[in-house]
């Protein structure tokens, strides 16, 4: 009968240690996982260029078009459009990758939300120039709106590979 309360006994302490390592190491993984905001230092979403060389091109090209139609080919407006729509591909594709996780951290806490803010403005702000590249596309080509970035993905995928 000794042996027997010893040994529940050593099982009662074992427990014990087990269950105070468990809680130790899960506030030390709670502390570890709080602290997104240093990286997310580094994606900051109101730094988002939009102003890129694509689109200055494009906009000294239509400018040329309006003055005099025979300099500059439709076909080239298209190509210079097409430049620009594939240059804004790899600052959509960081939103849509970055958008579930910032709002489920911002949801449990873990980062403030003004990085929520600027994503929800850098959002905004990419809206504007994909409904603006769109009807460029449409006013160029009836029916282009809706597949150039469609295209520009495409072709963006395939330099990628």
């Amino acid at each position: 009968m000794g042996t027997s309360v010893l040994l529940a006994l050593a099982a009662v302490v074992t427990l014990i240690a087990l269950a105070i390592g468990g809680y130790v190491w899960w506030r030390e993984q709670l502390h570890a996982t709080t602290s997104y905001v240093d990286e997310l230092d580094d994606k900051s979403y109101i730094d988002l260029d939009f102003d890129t060389a694509e689109r200055e091109t494009y906009a000294k090209m239509a400018e040329a078009y309006a003055e005099d139609p025979r300099r500059v080919s439709n076909d080239m407006l298209s190509g210079a459009l097409l430049r620009r729509a594939m240059a804004m591909v790899p600052h959509i594709e960081r939103v849509e990758r970055d958008r579930p996780s910032v709002h489920r951290l911002s949801q449990n806490s873990y980062i403030p939300f003004s990085i929520v803010d600027e994503l929800m403005e850098a959002e905004t702000l990419l809206d504007g120039e994909i409904k603006e590249v769109q009807a460029e596309a449409e006013r160029l080509r009836p029916g282009w709106g809706r597949a150039v970035y469609a295209q520009a993905y495409d072709i963006v995928r395939r330099q990628r590979a």
